[in-house]
């Protein structure tokens, strides 16, 4: 590697992985008079880049002394008068020396490393800095491997891993493109390693955002969102607007809207519930598509010795009214209690 395509190099990296040359240079710098130090020895060696031309110097650093004792650090004042006409005893001098030809190969064996280090850290740090700022953002990746962990999602910058209990129930195959939510940057031994989830409420919350403008104008808020990751969720959305019925609204005419978010999430189950602070409507709202015929709220002792309100809902002993209340696998009234915040209890009546 020649001087000038040393210094090409160097700018190539700058360019393309966004790296000052400053500090490729410096790395450069650290590296091969590391490497001079383990083949000549002691000594305050130091190397020169010219960074206009690549050109390389070697310059040993010495104490000008009265006897030399040690020559690798020392050096008498008469020799050291030839470098620097000023010098006095007690002074240092720092000597040009000529670059031996087998240091060359070094020289290219080092900074090679050291571009390759560069070009590593450099990206390890556009990771951090990319998605560090970015948690609790959702961004479009590919699924391209997986292995006991989980799966992992190649992102505009290094990859992600989805872990085994971020994915719900959904079925993944690789090259899937979908959007992950970004829960935080962990730091590994090799890169650094971007944890996403298809679980979590704000998945759904930022794909909604998305999907529906008057939730990013303010019009309409979300509440609370719970999930059952890629089985069902429920969403609880108020109006900022009187003129504007936000369930109505976030599903979209012919259910256009709900259903584009629907199929963002492959299928996952999504209820949408108008918030009430009357807790009884809410309740009732809550276990839509589940036909209430009437909530009682009730305050009992649980087994820590304290009051929590139980809602009791009434619903017909005919059909299969308990049934849908319940849910599939108790999902329904699972999370309608999870909404509300209330233990939930079916009750049939004639």
């Amino acid at each position: 590697m020649a001087s000038r395509e040393l210094i090409s190099a160097v700018e190539e990296i700058e360019k393309l992985k966004g790296i000052p040359k400053i500090k490729i240079i410096e790395g450069i710098k650290k590296g091969i008079t590391s490497a001079y130090r383990k083949k000549y020895g002691a000594g305050e060696f130091f190397v020169d880049i010219n960074e206009k031309s690549g050109e390389l110097r070697l310059l040993v650093r010495k104490k000008v002394v009265e006897e030399v004792l040690d020559q690798a650090m020392e050096i008498n004042l008469t020799e050291a008068l030839s470098f620097n006409p000023a010098v006095q005893i007690g002074d240092s001098v720092d000597i040009y020396l000529p670059i031996p030809k087998e240091f060359g190969r070094i020289a290219i064996q080092v900074a090679r490393q050291i571009i390759s280090q560069a070009v590593r850290e450099g990206e390890r740090e556009a990771i951090i800095s990319s998605f560090a700022a970015r948690e609790g953002d959702i961004i479009l990746g590919q699924i391209w491997r997986s292995d006991t962990k989980g799966y992992y999602v190649k992102l505009s910058v290094g990859e992600g891993l989805l872990p085994n209990k971020e994915q719900g129930q959904e079925q993944y195959n690789m090259g899937d493109r979908l959007k992950v939510y970004i829960l935080k940057v962990e730091q590994t031994r090799r890169d650094p390693l971007v944890i996403v989830s298809r679980s979590h409420p704000g998945l759904l919350r930022k794909i909604m955002e998305m999907e529906i403008p008057e939730i990013q104008q303010g019009q309409v808020e979300i509440v609370d969102i719970v999930r059952e990751g890629g089985l069902r969720s429920k969403v609880a959305v108020r109006s900022r607007n009187d003129r504007i019925e936000p369930v109505g609204l976030c599903i979209g005419p012919k259910g256009h809207r709900i259903q584009s978010i629907i199929h963002e999430l492959k299928g996952e189950r999504i209820d949408i519930i108008k918030w009430n602070k009357d807790l009884k409507e809410y309740v009732m709202s809550a276990l839509s598509p589940a036909q209430v015929s009437r909530v009682e709220i009730v305050e009992l002792n649980n087994p820590e010795g304290t009051r929590e309100k139980v809602a009791r809902v009434f619903v017909s002993k005919t059909g299969n009214a308990k049934s849908v209340a319940i849910g599939s696998r108790g999902l329904n009234v699972h999370l309608a209690a999870r909404l509300t915040g209330v233990k939930i209890d079916i009750i049939e009546e004639e």
